[in-house]
């Protein structure tokens, strides 16, 4: 199946935030969207897909992906975190999203989804991986974009991984409201910006963390970046992904820059020398303006 492509709605700040146009360097454009976005309190964080419709998706999908047989992706089925099935037989994961459904509260995104049970899917830019699964930054049923809807409810935190970087954007804007509105998981603590100075964290499953940052070291061709003062148990982020792009996205002549600054960083944690991250994508790192809540 071959890529599609979306076209975004030029329609003001969501033009902005998904447009092609739109770089994670401009973070004080990116801050001050945050801030205002925060203070729109319910916008489509209702229980039912059709509950806080807005004004269409923030993109315009000219060539939606098709079942291999044809026709169209129909929800049947929810199964797990991130995954829903249809009656052709598909397995699609809701990419750029981190969420577990059968935990408490997963009434919030089961509901959402479950609304949406035996009505078509619009699949953009969608990919298979390989396990044969669909995989798109831009699921929509009936005009509401799928990802928008859990992250702005508080149902789901953005994974770090967007495969389009409009998309990444969108992503920490809808959940950066949630999270200021304290609504869905965020509202029960469940989901928090943990501190990168404490070495106590729990080392294991997915986290956001947020800190300034201590230290940079080069080893062995590696680099980590070090929040604490022992880097034996304080907690690392090590960078493995592509330096070139992350260190572009985060807008530094070089990752020395870093120290001193904070930086909000996602992922999954394990016990390595203390809690450790790593960064294999630029949209699970970027730079925290100084007032940033």
């Amino acid at each position: 199946m071959g890529a599609s492509k979306s076209t975004p709605r030029r329609d003001g700040w969501r033009q902005s935030l998904v447009g092609a146009g739109f770089r994670s360097t401009a973070r004080s454009i990116v801050h001050s969207a945050l801030a205002a976005l925060a203070m729109i309190g319910g916008f489509l964080a209702g229980p039912a897909l059709g509950a806080a419709e807005t004004d269409g998706p923030l993109f315009l999908c000219e060539h939606p992906s098709r079942p291999d047989g044809g026709g169209a992706f129909v929800l049947q089925e929810i199964s797990n975190a991130g995954l829903a099935k249809t009656r052709a037989g598909d397995s699609i994961i809701l990419g750029g999203l981190d969420f577990e459904l059968t935990e408490r509260p997963s009434g919030l995104a089961r509901a959402l989804l479950a609304s949406g049970l035996g009505r078509s899917l619009t699949l953009c830019a969608a990919s298979r991986d390989r396990y044969g699964r669909l995989r798109s930054p831009f699921v929509s049923i009936d005009g509401v974009w799928l990802q928008e809807r859990l992250l702005r409810a508080g149902a789901a935190r953005f994974s770090g991984r967007a495969d389009r970087p409009d998309a990444a954007e969108a992503f920490r804007v809808f959940e950066y409201a949630a999270r200021m509105a304290g609504r869905g998981l965020w509202g029960d603590g469940r989901f928090r910006v943990l501190p990168a100075d404490d070495p106590d964290i729990d080392p294991t499953g997915f986290a956001v963390l947020a800190g300034a940052v201590r230290d940079v070291a080069r080893v062995g061709g590696a680099i980590f970046v070090n929040f604490g003062v022992d880097w034996r148990s304080d907690v690392t982020l090590g960078l493995t992904g592509p330096r070139g792009p992350i260190r572009r996205s985060l807008g530094i002549p070089s990752f020395e820059a870093l120290i001193g600054q904070t930086v909000e960083a996602r992922g999954s944690v394990r016990f390595y020398n203390g809690p450790f991250m790593e960064i294999t994508e630029p949209a699970q790192i970027r730079l925290r303006e100084a007032d940033e809540k």
